[in-house]
């Protein structure tokens, strides 16, 4: 049951990323004037982002319990996300204080800790996204990456039929690209940062040892 729910965390943490940087754009961009009618708006958002953050701290943290991912990226997106929990729950209470036109003396600390927020926000989301994708999932889109995949298709036709020897330069060509479609299709899920299945294939030894199944 606990599983269960920890697979909802993917789908309701969206919310509070959607909640809270909408509530600070209405912040920052909405004119003086106009600020006194927004007031509750931006409360309202506050308050969901607030409820949508703490459900995503307690989904995730039943999430871990699964044991494929990392310890080391699982520790900071856990930290980050609660951070970002606790500084939302600031946010609110800090525009509480602020009267709906706009006091001065509440106005600097209140903004500080929505920008704060949105910052751990994202700090967190980038993190939950190196865990579900690889921590390569932005930078081998990037052609002056080190991480970079420009391949487009990868053939295996080497040889005439099934019977014939591969060439020294053909077994190279092939070790090569095995490796290329390992470390760009499985490493994200069966490396050292998560491992699904309890199987690992960034080693020879890990690859031949096996998972939960066996080898």
């Amino acid at each position: 049951l606990w599983r269960s729910f920890g697979r909802l965390h993917p789908m309701i943490v969206h919310f509070p990323i959607g909640l809270l940087i909408f509530a600070m754009v209405l912040e920052f961009a909405v004119p003086r004037k106009l600020k006194a009618s927004m007031y509750m708006t931006i409360r309202s958002l506050l308050i969901a982002s607030v409820g949508a953050s703490a459900c995503s701290v307690i989904f995730g943290l039943f999430l871990s319990l699964d044991g494929d991912y990392g310890k080391d990226l699982l520790t900071i997106h856990q930290w980050t996300g609660i951070a970002t929990c606790l500084l939302a729950f600031a946010t609110l209470y800090m525009q509480g204080r602020r009267s709906p036109e706009g006091d001065k003396d509440h106005a600097w600390p209140y903004r500080s800790l929505l920008l704060l927020t949105t910052i751990a926000l994202v700090v967190a989301g980038h993190y939950g996204a190196s865990l579900a994708h690889g921590k390569d999932y932005l930078s081998a889109t990037l052609p002056w990456s080190a991480d970079y995949d420009g391949s487009v298709g990868l053939s295996f036709d080497m040889a005439p039929n099934d019977t014939a020897r591969l060439t020294a330069q053909q077994e190279a060509e092939l070790n090569v690209k095995v490796r290329a479609i390992f470390a760009h299709n499985c490493y994200k899920c069966h490396g050292a940062e998560k491992v699904k299945g309890d199987l690992r294939l960034d080693a020879r030894t890990f690859v031949f040892k096996g998972g939960e199944k066996g080898p």
